[in-house]
């Protein structure tokens, strides 16, 4: 039978006068009055919750004939925190601050807070013990909540383990989220990028300076590689046909005999691309695999792919698909971006440059949606950064999302540099 706390909204006779320890005035105990509340959602979440819990065991404590239990609806599990039967809570008041409710035995627990201290390692702040009847039956609550979460859909359960799990990133640099939960965040990016489907935002013609792009080899070679492993975070196409894992296998094996050569660093992109661009054997290859891994691509479009494989001009908009700095010039085309990312990015990360962990967005292999095409006429990229944001209340998951267009520009390219004209729009959603 689930305790009636559980519906988190009022309880009566939970802790009749006889359980009540003797001696104890609760609220200077607690160091609160039932009269006075000095803290609301709005001026401090987090010092609102804290005195909520007091107050909550306070009430207990009292024999109170109602209680009203709602400020438990904001805790759930955190992950891989069971010991010796004991459980742990957590609620998030911020992108990089959370409360915490440490089980200690049957009838006890430590209330804490969370922050991101220096050097974004986490700092504990003002850690209380709480002992009793009133503490065992808030411990009874939270475990049938964190029961009853399970019977939720996994996309919500997910969500909140998310929530968590960045928070808890955001506070401490050196925390490392699950790969259990890692391995699920391609599903939430994903139903993004389906709903988003026929909705995009209007893109308007921007000016990306070199600058933006001094990292753009590095960051193609890289996506490459990466996108042979499992863990690969971008969909890679060409002329609008997804690249299979061999044919990137052999990009990979291309770009690794490029970067051979100790001098690589220091040559033009014009250099790279010739070593890149696919020859008579190479295209022969792709021909075949790309035969065999779709039946229903047609020889036109087969013809297409091997064309632009085999162009400099191909490989160059392969190229500039790559590039991560197009967020990093986005980002000043959209106020809401700008406040997503300004509440985690600090001072010595202030970009987006080298897809690094960073505050409450995920940067890196396996934490971000990117999807790219190349045709011999320009590119298209797409990509998705998860994120939380505090709002009111509410500590929510959200995505910034990047897309940039780029198009050949014949009138302006000049024998193997080809220039190009940019078009992009940067927004936010919820996930």
């Amino acid at each position: 039978m689930a305790s009636p706390i559980n519906s988190g909204i009022m309880m009566s006779n939970l802790c009749p006068s006889t359980f009540l320890d003797k001696n104890i005035n609760v609220a200077a105990e607690l160091d609160i009055t039932n009269n006075e509340k000095k803290y609301s959602p709005g001026s401090n979440f987090a010092k609102w919750m804290l005195q909520e819990i007091k107050r909550l065991i306070a009430n207990i404590m009292s024999g109170s004939r109602s209680v009203n239990t709602e400020i438990l609806n904001y805790f759930h599990p955190m992950p891989g925190t069971e010991n010796n039967g004991n459980r742990t809570w957590m609620a998030a008041t911020g992108e990089n601050e959370y409360t915490v409710i440490e089980q200690t035995g049957g009838k006890s627990f430590n209330v804490f807070q969370v922050g991101a201290g220096k050097n974004n390692i986490k700092e504990i702040l003002g850690n209380t013990s709480y002992s009793g009847v009133a503490v065992a039956t808030i411990i009874k609550s939270l475990s049938e909540k964190t029961a009853a979460l399970e019977t939720h859909s996994a996309d919500t359960v997910l969500r909140k383990k998310l929530v968590n799990s960045i928070v808890m990133m955001n506070t401490d640099c050196s925390y490392e989220m699950p790969a259990d939960i890692v391995s699920n965040t391609y599903d939430l990016l994903n139903l993004r990028i389906q709903k988003d489907e026929g909705h995009l935002p209007v893109q308007e013609k921007i000016d990306i300076t070199e600058d933006y792009l001094h990292s753009m080899t590095m960051d193609a070679h890289r996506c490459i590689k990466e996108q042979t492993k499992p863990s690969g975070a971008a969909k890679i196409t060409c002329c609008g046909i997804e690249l299979s894992k061999d044919i990137l296998k052999k990009f990979a094996n291309k770009i690794e005999k490029i970067e051979q050569d100790p001098k690589y660093i220091q040559n033009t992109l014009e250099e790279m691309v010739k070593q890149l661009c696919f020859d008579v054997n190479d295209c022969a290859e792709v021909r075949e695999l790309l035969r065999q891994s779709n039946g229903n691509i047609t020889n036109d479009k087969i013809d297409e792919i091997i064309a632009c494989l085999a162009s400099p001009q191909g490989i160059t908009c392969f190229y500039y698909s790559s590039a991560q700095g197009y967020q990093s010039r986005l980002q000043h085309t959209s106020q809401d971006v700008r406040e997503l990312l300004s509440k985690s990015l600090d001072g010595a990360t202030s970009s987006t440059f080298h897809l690094k962990k960073s505050g409450n967005a995920f940067f890196g292999s396996g934490k971000y949606l990117n999807e790219m095409d190349f045709t011999m006429n320009g590119f298209s990229q797409k990509i998705y950064l998860m994120a939380v944001n505090k709002i009111e209340n509410e500590v929510k998951l959200q995505c910034a999302r990047y897309f940039t267009t780029g198009r050949v520009d014949e009138q302006n390219s000049i024998s193997d540099k080809i220039a190009f004209t940019f078009f992009g729009a940067a927004t936010t959603a919820d996930l």
